[in-house]
């Protein structure tokens, strides 16, 4: 393995760092979308002018020149008006190096895309927001909310933290407030800690207080261990345990209290390696019944092994996601060796069978197929892939944990309101932008 210089590594953590940020500031973006302005509301200025401005940016990403006719489309469905767009969107895009504005004289012509071409998009995140000029209230509530989602805290702790990282006690009680209001905090009492738990409600439920106690008694070093593995399992879902952990005393810990899951793969070669999920995964994603007896998570380690650790030639996955949609598509995949040996537990599960040639090579065949149409969003916020779908929002695909659904954003989103007077501009919208991506096409003027 290639060693660092000392600037190589300095740049390494400065892009983590921002990355880091970049993540926060749209998870929180994501979650004061159907929040009222309001005084809370308005601490988090900063991260609502660059998440909406980042999610115009994906929408438009990897499409080349976009005219203004399509811009102004696209913006719409973000609830950028014509007159942000222009005033402070499409300019805060342009300082970021996320878009180059194309213009005849003082007139804008559209954008030439570069989402994530100069820099990471979580990396062109965390810049777009720093332009925005955040206060140091709405510092200090990303730093707050990027902790709670990985680990529940003892406020004292979290206090710490914070006063560590810079920010003045005196404004931690008001950032708390806020973020309570917006509901991005929840507070539970420990009579173990004889103090608040602080944490976030959309990765944790009633474990919380649990997996705070634990982690009061842990060694600062060892807290901080956990506390990566916790943020590795939830952004990075199916991450192998080898390679984030080698505590073995620590990782029995925090599985015990519900820190995180992790899932076995053995294959009749005796290799064996485990991947590590977050529990808070089961209430992010969408999925059906499959993880009762945590089927999806199985199934997923079992491609991920497949992926990451299997040798060429024997069969390793190329494709993850071609692949299981393959298995959903045609009912089986192969033949190759390697799934002659490596799907047992699966087998045992009753998920999938194997059909051995004479050769020695076999077929994979699917028995449950709701089990891989679950996971298929599980698997791909475990491989990190942008430039797959993510559902309603593009922000989905960059996999931002700690983001919910509201009960009036999920009601908008219900089948049965499909021709409301919303669907109706959604659809009349659309259209539009269609017509207009034709005329592009035939070289009309739009």
């Amino acid at each position: 393995m290639p060693v660092l210089s000392q600037a190589q590594s300095e740049a390494e953590r400065s892009r983590k760092a921002d990355e880091r940020v970049g993540r926060a500031v749209l998870r929180a973006h994501l979650n004061l979308i159907d929040v009222p302005d309001g005084p809370a509301a308005v601490v988090f200025d900063a991260s609502r002018r660059a998440g909406k401005a980042m999610d115009l940016a994906m929408r438009i990403r990897r499409r080349g020149e976009v005219d203004y006719a399509t811009l102004k489309a696209f913006a719409s469905f973000t609830g950028v008006s014509e007159f942000d767009l222009r005033t402070w969107c499409l300019p805060s895009l342009q300082e970021a190096g996320i878009i180059d504005i194309l213009r005849s004289s003082s007139e804008v012509l559209g954008v030439e895309e570069l989402v994530g071409v100069g820099a990471p998009i979580l990396v062109q995140a965390a810049v777009l927001w720093r332009q925005n000029q955040p206060t140091v209230e709405e510092r200090c509530g990303i730093a707050s909310s990027d902790h709670l989602a990985y680990a529940p805290m003892g406020e004292s702790q979290h206090r710490t933290i914070l006063e560590q990282e810079g920010f003045p006690p005196d404004i931690h009680q008001a950032v708390f407030g806020a973020l309570r209001a917006v509901q991005m905090l929840r507070r539970q009492r420990s009579e173990r800690l004889g103090e608040d738990v602080l944490y976030s409600p959309y990765v944790w439920g009633t474990e919380a207080v649990e997996i705070a106690e634990f982690m009061s008694n842990l060694p600062p070093n060892e807290r901080d261990v956990l506390a990566s593995l916790s943020r590795t399992a939830l952004e990075r879902p199916g991450t192998a345990l080898e390679d984030v952990a080698s505590n073995s005393r620590l990782v029995a810990g925090a599985r015990k209290v519900g820190l995180i899951d992790s899932t076995r793969v053995l294959t009749q070669g005796g290799s064996a390696r485990s991947f590590a999920f977050s529990p808070a995964l089961e209430r992010q994603l969408h999925y059906g019944a499959t993880d009762v007896a945590h089927e999806r998570k199985l199934f997923v380690a079992h491609i991920l092994y497949g992926h990451r650790y299997e040798m060429w030639g024997r069969g390793r996955i190329e494709h993850p996601l071609a692949l299981v949609r393959a298995l959903l598509n045609r009912g089986a995949v192969g033949p190759t060796t390697s799934i002659r040996e490596d799907y047992p537990l699966l087998e045992a599960q009753g998920i999938v069978s194997v059909d051995v040639r004479p050769d020695g090579r076999a077929f994979l065949h699917l028995v449950k197929s709701d089990v891989a149409e679950d996971s298929l969003e599980l698997l791909q916020a475990a491989l990190g892939d942008v430039d797959e779908t993510g559902g309603d929002n593009p922000l989905d695909a960059l996999w931002l944990p700690g983001t919910f659904t509201t009960p009036e954003r999920d009601r908008r989103q219900a089948p049965e309101l499909e021709a409301s007077d919303e669907a109706e501009v959604i659809n009349a919208t659309v259209e539009r932008l269609r017509d207009d991506t034709q005329r592009t096409i035939r070289g009309e003027e739009v």
